[in-house]
C-alpha cells in the first residue's frame, strides 16, 4: 500500500510538475503575444499620429485655398466693377476732348474772324 501511495503521490508530482511547465509554457505564450501587441499597438499609433498631422496639415490647406478662392472671386468681382467704372471714365474723358476740341475749333474760327476785322479796320484806319 505504500508503493501505491508513493506512486500516487510521485504521479501527482510529476502531473503537476507537467501542469506547471505548461502553465509557464502558456504564459511565456501570452506575454511573448503580449509584446507584440504592444509593439504592434505603438506601431499603430505612430501611424494614427502621422495620419492625423497629414490630415490637419490638408485641413489646413483646405482652409487656405478656399480663403484664396474668395480672395479671388472678391479680386474678380472687384476688377469687374472697377471695369466698368473705368469704361465710364474714359467715355466721359472722350467725351470730354471732344467737345473741348469742338470749343477750340470754336474759338479758333472766331479768333480768325476777329483777325480779319482787325486787319479790316487797320485798312480802313488807314484811308480815313
Amino acid at each position: 500500500m505504500m508503493n501505491k501511495l508513493k506512486l500516487i503521490i510521485a504521479g501527482a508530482g510529476i502531473l503537476g510538475i507537467v501542469a506547471a511547465t505548461l502553465w509557464l509554457q502558456h504564459a511565456f505564450k501570452k506575454l511573448k503575444e503580449r509584446d507584440q501587441f504592444e509593439k504592434q499597438n505603438k506601431a499603430l499609433q505612430q501611424t494614427n499620429k502621422v495620419l492625423v498631422d497629414s490630415l490637419q496639415l490638408h485641413k489646413e490647406w483646405l482652409a487656405k485655398a478656399l480663403i484664396d478662392t474668395k480672395n479671388a472671386t472678391e479680386l474678380y468681382t472687384l476688377t469687374k466693377g472697377m471695369t466698368a467704372s473705368f469704361q465710364s471714365v474714359i467715355k466721359v474723358m472722350r467725351d470730354s476732348v471732344i467737345s473741348i476740341n469742338h470749343d477750340r475749333a470754336t474759338l479758333e474760327a472766331r479768333v480768325l474772324e476777329l483777325e480779319k476785322d482787325l486787319v479790316s479796320a487797320r485798312k480802313k484806319r488807314k484811308f480815313l
